[in-house]
């Protein structure tokens, strides 16, 4: 997470895949209802104080999120904020996190910019689940499964009426997860393991 201070009011916080998956944040929760979109929005709002001093008494923030390649672009705007130019008792690290627990902000616009997904990413837990579903579907040789740790994860093209079938189909194996965030996620730590052309070797393996 990155932090900067593009003005008096406004603040520009880039975060990764791994910062929202700790709240278990996608586009989906990019709501301002969402707990969760909260409980993130507070964390940052947090370290913007400790570490750069910046803060909203009043609780009011204006919330513009952007998916800006790799990361996820946050604009934090202070509503109604009155000038800093007044003097202000100094307090302690910890006098700041109390005083900050204690506030609750209100999310007062959010405006999200956002391209649908080419792909959909499904994941298997073992290999042997990847290669019963091969038994029963045909895969698109533009298909892609990928290995990250003890998973793997199935990236299939969709759009299509086709793409949708295919999708129910794989749901009885696998299970789907956001693609916007776990295509970041994968690029930086999976393998690519096959390619569609190549399934047919995994399949071998288990018959």
């Amino acid at each position: 997470m990155r932090i900067e201070k593009l003005s008096l009011n406004k603040i520009k916080v880039t975060v990764g895949y791994e910062d929202l998956s700790l709240y278990d944040i996608s586009y989906e929760t990019l709501s301002p209802t969402s707990p969760r979109l909260r409980a993130f929005i507070l964390a940052m709002m947090k370290r913007a104080e400790i570490e750069i001093g910046f803060s909203a008494p009043a609780g009011n923030v204006m919330i513009e999120a952007i998916p800006q390649g790799d990361e996820f672009v946050f604009l934090i705007t202070r509503v109604d904020a009155q000038a800093e130019e007044k003097a202000k008792p100094v307090l302690t690290r910890e006098e700041k996190r109390e005083k900050l627990k204690n506030r609750s902000y209100r999310i007062v616009k959010k405006h999200v910019t956002q391209d649908k997904p080419d792909k959909q990413i499904f994941r298997f837990e073992n290999l042997q689940s990847f290669a019963l579903l091969l038994k029963v579907a045909s895969l698109p040789k533009t298909a892609v499964l990928y290995k990250c740790e003890d998973s793997y994860y199935l990236s299939l093209p969709c759009g299509s009426a086709k793409a949708k079938q295919l999708a129910n189909i794989v749901l009885e194996f696998a299970a789907s997860v956001d693609a916007k965030l776990i295509q970041i996620y994968l690029k930086e730590h999976a393998k690519g393991f096959a390619r569609g052309n190549e399934f047919d070797k995994i399949l071998a393996c288990y018959k």
